[in-house]
């Protein structure tokens, strides 16, 4: 009965703690286009972007035509890895100097370039919208994304 008392508590102790764990700093941001591709408002290095909400991209992509003129680099044997999605094998580039910023929420977790031209084209045929890359479900999972439908919302918070 005590070590029941004692593990009631403790538990007890630990949910309490959950709320405070939960960042102040939470962003609400409008999701574009949501009746038929979702896109969200970024900003890389001070320039305002639109990235693709994609559940199935396991990774932050940015798009490698883009890499100038966003004043981003990429590091390691160009191609050297290669990823594989609907469209198809990209050769893939690791990103550096590409401050991500999602409302004041810098992105921190390590991005990719990849050849997004074809994706590109068909969100912009679709949408309007030109695209710079693709926000994945690394993102998503380490900045606490949800993803509201109904009030057409992204909101993204960290836990510390």
């Amino acid at each position: 009965m005590k070590t029941l008392f004692i593990i009631f508590s403790l538990l007890s102790i630990v949910l309490e703690d959950i709320p405070s764990k939960i960042s102040k700093q939470n962003e609400t941001i409008p999701i574009i286009g949501i009746r038929v591709l979702p896109l969200v408002k970024a900003t890389l290095n001070g320039k305002e972007i639109y990235l693709l909400i994609a559940s199935g991209s396991t990774s932050t992509v940015l798009d490698i035509g883009s890499m100038r003129k966003m004043g981003f680099g990429t590091f390691g044997a160009t191609g050297a890895q290669e990823v594989v999605g609907i469209g198809g094998k990209k050769k893939v580039s690791y990103v550096h100097s590409a401050k991500l910023y999602l409302g004041n929420i810098k992105i921190n977790n390590s991005l990719i370039a990849v050849d997004l031209k074809d994706l590109i084209g068909y969100i912009k045929r679709k949408t309007s919208y030109r695209i710079s890359g693709i926000l994945g479900t690394d993102t998503m999972r380490t900045y606490n994304v949800i993803i509201d439908y109904g009030n057409e919302v992204c909101v993204i918070g960290m836990i510390d």
